[in-house]
């Protein structure tokens, strides 16, 4: 099945570019989610054990490298 996904994807992305990008995009977005409702059916709530998040520096370079990653998964290589 994944692999007809796969096969359907490239297919489409030549007629239609836009809305290959937001199936993507959705994609991404429902398996984000479906992970966070295992761990939370699986594993309970998390506790807070008062860790400091990312700071700006380090949240910045996360963004940075996940745009970069994205933007070179959308180069096509004809």
């Amino acid at each position: 099945m994944a692999t007809a996904c796969f096969l359907l994807g490239f297919a489409s992305f030549a007629s239609f570019p836009l809305l290959s990008i937001l199936c993507v995009v959705s994609l991404a977005i429902n398996s984000i989610n479906v992970v966070r409702i295992f761990f939370l059916l699986f594993t309970g709530r998390c506790q807070n054990i008062y860790e400091p998040d990312l700071t700006a520096g380090e949240n910045l370079a996360a963004i940075f490298s996940i745009a970069v990653l994205f933007m070179g998964s959308m180069i096509s290589f004809h």
